[in-house]
């Protein structure tokens, strides 16, 4: 409440205690206010939390199920995300709870978004998968559509409903070749007509050797065939192992900041007054 000056009573306290030092207690003062304050509010914006979604591929027809990530966090109570695609690349078929307890979600394919809410009474720390979707490819090869995420109104929430400072990291989904394109085309048959035999096993192509007796015809000179090479299968490639995340590092309590708050209140007061004095 501001006294009959219209000065708020802390700036007030302040004003006094500063006219009643000396000169060089003034400016030692006032260089120790310029040192000590970035250090008491510098760690209060330390810790921020990590949303992400990862970068997913899939075959055409297929479905994958990806986690939206919460990482590096203490003591998440909430939050509310919406999640943007092309229609024309990946359908979302399904959400389903994660570490969190799902209280609503809404898909739309047609303009291409997915929202999810959820929560935690106990409040949850370090990597928590919010939530899990259910992607479906549904466009052609090589097509790429961004996953991206918003966090709707920053409400991105602890149990006592203050706000977690956060840095979003979006995914992709990408359509990649089907297995059928990456199977090899067997080599013709080098044997000749050999008669009927089995039955409808498996093709095995027929290679002759250079032993094999072949009638020679008089004049001819007759030549083994090569032997034709197996053809050779390409593995697929495998997904990187992600990183570990960071273990989080705890928050301030309210008492510190509280303490701050009326630090800065004082050494504003002790700033107007110099200025007033000059």
């Amino acid at each position: 409440m501001p006294n009959s000056d219209g000065m708020p009573h802390s700036l007030l306290w302040g004003s006094l205690f500063f006219k009643n030092m000396n000169e060089s207690g003034r400016t030692k003062l006032v260089w120790m206010s310029v040192l000590i304050i970035p250090l008491l509010i510098l760690p209060a914006s330390a810790q921020e939390a990590f949303v992400s979604i990862a970068e997913v591929d899939a075959e055409h027809g297929s479905t994958v199920e990806v986690p939206l990530m919460v990482t590096n966090v203490t003591n998440l109570g909430g939050g509310e995300f919406n999640i943007t695609y092309d229609p024309s690349v990946v359908y979302v078929a399904s959400v389903t709870a994660g570490n969190m307890s799902l209280d609503a979600y809404n898909i739309n394919n047609v303009a291409g978004w997915v929202y999810i809410n959820a929560h935690s009474i106990s409040g949850l720390s370090g990597n928590v998968a919010f939530a899990y979707i259910r992607f479906t490819a549904v466009g052609d090869e090589a097509e790429v559509s961004p996953l991206n995420i918003t966090v709707v109104d920053d409400l991105l929430i602890d149990t006592g409903y203050n706000y977690i400072p956060y840095i979003v990291t979006n995914g992709t989904f990408t359509i990649k070749p089907s297995a059928e394109q990456l199977t090899p085309t067997p080599a013709p048959s080098l044997g000749g007509g050999g008669g009927g035999g089995g039955g409808g096993g498996g093709y095995v192509p027929t290679i002759p050797t250079p032993t094999e007796k072949q009638t020679a015809v008089e004049g001819v000179a007759v030549t083994p065939a090569p032997a034709t090479p197996a053809p050779t299968i390409t593995p697929p490639a495998t997904a990187p192992i992600p990183a570990p995340t960071p273990a989080p590092v705890p928050g301030l309590p309210p008492l510190f900041l509280i303490l701050i708050v009326t630090a800065v209140i004082v050494i504003a007061g002790i700033i107007i007054i110099v200025l007033r004095r000059k």
